[in-house]
């Protein structure tokens, strides 16, 4: 009897551990999941993911702007994406390079932790239990993604 309530315990703190660490990996892919090449993978810093499987792998600090340019092959390519994330997180799309919010962008909201969501589009509204897609639509997204960055909070 003490030894199973010394393992539940164990487990209750494992439990909140885990859903105190915060974190996301977002992969690129240049047409449809199904379809497109893998382009690149972004991962918070410090939170333990699976090795990604779309290369190369870059690791970067939380809540910090990836400007596409910088990376090669990369700028204007992508089309879908697939994601793990943490609930409260935000993950933002743009078009332009400078986190311009008048030009085309999509915010993805995280409601529930997500594992491997994919988003076929960028160009599209949409919501469920998981997550809420907002797309703001002057101008295209599909293969016009020039920036990412992700953030705690809508």
């Amino acid at each position: 009897m003490l030894f199973t309530v010394i393992i539940g315990c164990i487990l209750t703190v494992q439990n909140a551990k885990a859903q105190s660490i915060r974190g996301y990996q977002v992969s690129l892919f240049s047409k449809t999941f199904n379809e497109g090449t893998g382009l690149a993978t972004f991962s918070s810093i410090g939170y333990p993911f699976a090795p990604a499987s779309v290369t190369p792998e870059y690791k970067v600090p939380f809540g910090s702007v990836q400007n596409f340019s910088d990376f090669p092959n990369l700028n204007d390519r992508a089309k879908s994406t697939r994601f793990t994330a943490t609930k409260g997180m935000t993950i933002v799309f743009f078009r332009n390079a400078n986190q311009d919010y008048s030009d085309a962008h999509t915010k993805v909201y995280i409601k529930q932790a997500v594992n491997g969501y994919v988003l076929d589009s960028f160009q599209r509204n949409y919501e469920d239990v998981n997550i809420k897609v907002t797309y703001y639509n002057p101008n295209s997204l599909d293969g016009n993604v020039s920036c990412m960055t992700v953030y705690e909070g809508m």
